[in-house]
């Protein structure tokens, strides 16, 4: 027997009436033959059975990651971040489809009460009659009508009930994409916060750079008058600091550029926002691995909006397969008609009716309508694993990096105590006329340059482990109102 069969027989069974039992599973039976052809039978259970995760089991960070992911936005930041999570012109919109996404619920809702509508009608026609005298004759009547007509379609499968939850789990999918949404806005200012302070820093050390290289320009003028160096040697230094004055340029265009975009962000006008300074570069501790559950990927609003994608795409299968059973229909009206409004509410019409309706050949339609939700079912599936893998090796990949630039940053440190030893040796030894100046200043440009090798990983240093935050939804937001 099939399926269908058997909820009816429940059905008719609490209904009591042995005939209606029969009836039902005949029709239920001859109606699946008719529309699915040589289809089997409709599986008893959903296919996505085991696909909810309980909240409660998806992975808490340590106290410690929380306090690691929060030090990254720090008290300007935080304040732009409220800016522009209110006045962001995408999330503006992605918001504004979510509101229109809502009202799909209530549409949905709707199929489980009655409809009840009001008609008022007024006709004049002209209609043959009977004369006596004359013999056929014609005479026109106005016709006044009001009525009120209720229908309402029983549930009998979960139809409408599949449904309102797939309608649910789309809002809520749409909901977390508005959450995706803001923690990706977040990561991008935050991003673009560190990276201007990124470019202030090396404003600052290219500062103290050209004042170095100024007084090195001084000493070597001050030894060209006494002799002892050359004019290459002057040449040579005043090319340094042209070169230090030339990459100060193009620090000063990266800050005015990024603090354009922090702007933009924001939905404000460049230059119309005044920024704080970023803060401290130190970063005290690493990643371990019992800060980072496995489990924190199951919060990702990404990987939930993909699993409630999963959950609706089942819901829309059991519509489908609802569709193909028959539908029981609720009819009445109360309605009143005369042919004058003063006899309009002196009879009283009324009617009460019920109809078991059902396809009994569609050409393989519903059929195919069913595999189809079947087959967006298995994609939406397998997008909701390629969405996690993405997210695993997201994580994977950023922690992998911070590590390598953890080891880069402890050679860089040894290379540079090393380069300003250097660098004293070769002014001393310069000093006492025991070297060229081109050696001191081959050291001078060894030394720069590792200071702003340095720099440069201690950003990648930050901005990776803002990778990881943004990549395990770790980021402090402020809450929705």
């Amino acid at each position: 027997m099939r399926s269908g069969a058997r909820i009816a027989w429940a059905r008719s069974r609490e209904v009591g009436s042995r005939v209606a039992l029969w009836s039902w599973a005949i029709f239920v039976a001859w109606s699946g033959v008719a529309c699915g052809g040589s289809r089997d039978a409709l599986p008893d259970e959903p296919p996505l059975a085991d696909l909810a995760l309980a909240e409660s089991a998806l992975g808490v960070p340590t106290p410690e990651a929380a306090a690691m992911c929060a030090a990254l936005v720090p008290e300007g930041a935080a304040t732009l971040l409220r800016a522009a999570l209110e006045g962001n012109v995408d999330l503006a919109v992605a918001r504004e489809r979510l509101a229109a996404a809502e009202t799909m619920i209530v549409q949905a809702r709707a199929g489980r009460l009655p409809q009840v509508d009001a008609q008022v009608g007024v006709g004049r026609q002209r209609v043959p009659t009977f004369n006596p005298l004359t013999g056929r004759d014609a005479t026109s009547q106005t016709q006044f009508q009001a009525s009120v007509p209720v229908a309402w379609e029983i549930d009998l499968w979960g139809r409408v009930g599949a449904q309102v939850e797939a309608a649910e789990r789309d809002v809520l999918a749409g909901w977390l994409d508005v959450e995706g949404a803001r923690l990706s806005l977040a990561g991008q200012l935050v991003d673009l916060w560190w990276q201007r302070g990124a470019a202030l820093e090396r404003r600052r050390l290219l500062d103290e750079q050209e004042e170095t290289a100024r007084v090195l320009l001084d000493l070597v003028t001050h030894r060209l008058r006494m002799g002892s160096a050359t004019l290459l040697d002057l040449t040579q230094q005043r090319q340094q600091l042209e070169a230090i004055e030339a990459q100060r340029v193009r620090v000063d265009l990266a800050v005015t550029l990024l603090e354009q975009r922090l702007a933009l962000l924001q939905g404000r006008v460049p230059g119309s926002v005044a920024l704080p300074p970023a803060g401290p570069w130190d970063i005290d501790a690493l990643w371990q691995a019992e800060d980072l559950p496995a489990l924190l990927l199951d919060a990702r609003p990404d990987v939930r909006a993909a699993r409630l994608r999963a959950e609706a795409a089942d819901a829309r299968v059991r519509v489908a397969m609802a569709a193909r059973l028959p539908a029981l229909r609720l009819s009445a009206s109360v309605s009143l008609q005369a042919q004058s409004l003063g006899e309009l509410v002196d009879f009283v019409f009324w009617s009460v009716a019920s109809s078991l309706s059902g396809p009994l050949f569609d050409g393989g339609r519903r059929r195919a309508e069913v595999e189809r939700q079947e087959a967006l079912l298995r994609e939406a599936l397998l997008q909701w694993g390629g969405v996690f893998l993405a997210a695993v090796a997201e994580v994977e990949g950023a922690l992998a990096e911070e590590r390598d630039i953890e080891r880069l940053l402890a050679s860089v440190y040894l290379q540079r105590a090393d380069a300003e030893l250097a660098l004293d040796l070769a002014r001393a030894q310069w000093r006492a006329g025991l070297l060229d100046f081109l050696r001191v200043l081959s050291a001078q440009q060894a030394l720069q340059a590792l200071d702003q090798s340095l720099l440069d990983l201690l950003r990648d240093q930050r901005l990776q482990r803002l990778r990881v935050c943004r990549s395990l939804a770790l980021l402090p937001l402020p809450s929705e109102d």
